[in-house]
């Protein structure tokens, strides 16, 4: 018989904990809830008595948040889906890593998606994400985002990419060093990992990084010259957010 494998919920809310604990008893057979911790000091003792392959993590707790409870830990052996209540920061953080989460309250169809992804997948491929999540919560001016490609994942530096280019449910991310890296995201879902990493969107297909504009000639939407030389219009209808986002450089 195969063994199942071993699960840990931390969070500091009692209800959600059982909640979360009976969904999974219910539908995953091949999941086995061996703790229920309500702080990251319970969690610490529950990680190292049981060995977890998969814990889902509360990010906001009192004393220390997910984030901090992550970092506190020498190594980690473990898949991690973070549960929040919270649509800001954390979720984008989330999204820049390519690490899953799940935005409570959850249906049940994100949390299969969630387990299912887990139960498809290795550890050695979360660990270089989790790393980049702690990295970037820890120095934000260094941050690093998650890009997925076909044989993999690329990281690199949010200040390395001079702008964003899609066409269709594809976007070409132009590197400092004139690579050009094609991933499978709309601009949308570029635009919700970037927007609060100095970068904004100008038109319905091209986001740019801000610090590294060279040039804006003003015009009916005007248009931008980028560091690489590349000339980009703005479009009238995102002409006076790009104006905001210069003045608050």
């Amino acid at each position: 018989m195969e063994a199942k494998v071993e699960v840990i919920i931390v969070d500091d809310e009692v209800a959600q904990r059982e909640q979360l604990s009976s969904r999974l008893s219910s539908h995953f057979p091949q999941l086995k809830v061996v703790a229920l911790c309500a702080s990251a000091d319970e969690a610490t003792i529950a990680v190292a008595r049981h060995s977890p392959q998969l814990v889902f993590l509360d990010v906001e707790m009192p004393g220390m948040n997910g984030f901090e409870f992550l970092d506190s830990l020498k190594s980690i052996q473990f898949d991690v889906v973070f549960t929040t209540s919270h649509a800001g920061y954390a979720t984008r953080a989330f999204r820049v890593a390519a690490i899953d989460f799940l935005l409570k309250p959850y249906p049940e169809s994100d949390l299969s998606e969630a387990v299912n992804r887990f139960l498809q997948k290795q550890l050695s491929e979360q660990q270089p994400r989790l790393d980049i999540l702690l990295a970037n919560y820890k120095n934000r001016g260094d941050a690093k985002i998650a890009l997925p490609t076909s044989s993999g994942y690329l990281f690199v530096r949010f200040q390395d990419v001079i702008r964003l280019e899609s066409q269709n449910t594809y976007t070409t991310f132009f590197m400092k060093d004139k690579n050009q890296i094609v991933v499978s995201r709309t601009m949308k879902e570029c635009e919700e990992m970037l927007t609060d990493s100095g970068f904004v969107r100008i038109h319905q297909s091209h986001m740019i990084n801000l610090s590294l504009v060279k040039k804006f000639t003003r015009g009916e939407g005007g248009t931008v010259e980028m560091e690489d030389a590349s000339h980009i219009e703005v479009s009238r209808r995102k002409k006076e957010e790009f104006l905001d986002a210069l003045k608050r450089l």
